[in-house]
C-alpha cells in the first residue's frame, strides 16, 4: 500500500509545473484577498500582480477585464 502512495505522490509532483509568463494580455478575474494581493484569476492560471498595477485594478475587483502585461 505505501508503494502505490509513493507512486501517486511522484505522479503528482510531476504534473505540477509552475513558470513565467510571457508578456502580452491577459484576461481574468481581479481579486483581492484580505491582505491586499491582487491576483487575476483565469480558468487555471492565478497569476499576481505588482504593487504598481495594483492600484490601477483597485476598482476593478470582482470584474473581468484585460491586462496588457
Amino acid at each position: 500500500m505505501l508503494r502505490y502512495a509513493i507512486t501517486f505522490a511522484l505522479l503528482l509532483s510531476v504534473t505540477v509545473q509552475a513558470g513565467i509568463r510571457e508578456p502580452g494580455e491577459y484576461s481574468g478575474v481581479v481579486i483581492e484577498d484580505r491582505w491586499g494581493t491582487f491576483y487575476i484569476y483565469s480558468g487555471v492560471y492565478l497569476m499576481y500582480v505588482s504593487e504598481d498595477t495594483k492600484e490601477l485594478l483597485r476598482d476593478r475587483v470582482g470584474t473581468a477585464t484585460v491586462v496588457d502585461a
